[in-house]
């Protein structure tokens, strides 16, 4: 499953994007898991709220011209249906996250 992005897909610290695919095969749906694409940012090693970060910890989001390959231990077969959605989660000042 390829990914490809003409800018940064989500510049916003608090969002982690998620995709998620299935495939249905002789009426069956079959959840791959899911694939999540994070900017964590912090202090002092640990991650923070923005107002309180002065380092990036991690980053797995998907950048501006990034193409980015996602592999699944799943054989697709003739006939079989393949979604894949790509959304994201939102982190609220406390921390919880909102699926939008």
């Amino acid at each position: 499953m390829g990914v490809l992005s003409f800018l940064s897909l989500l510049l916003h610290p608090l969002r982690v994007a998620v995709l998620k695919v299935s495939v249905t095969r002789e009426g069956e749906i079959t959840r791959l898991e899911d694939e999540k694409f994070v900017r964590v940012i912090g202090h002092d090693g640990k991650p923070s709220m923005p107002w309180k970060a002065s380092a990036t910890l991690e980053d797995t989001m998907i950048q501006a011209n990034e193409k980015r390959v996602v592999k699944y231990d799943f054989k697709i077969l003739k006939g079989d249906k393949v979604e894949a959605i790509l959304g994201w989660s939102e982190l609220t000042e406390h921390g919880s996250v909102v699926i939008t």
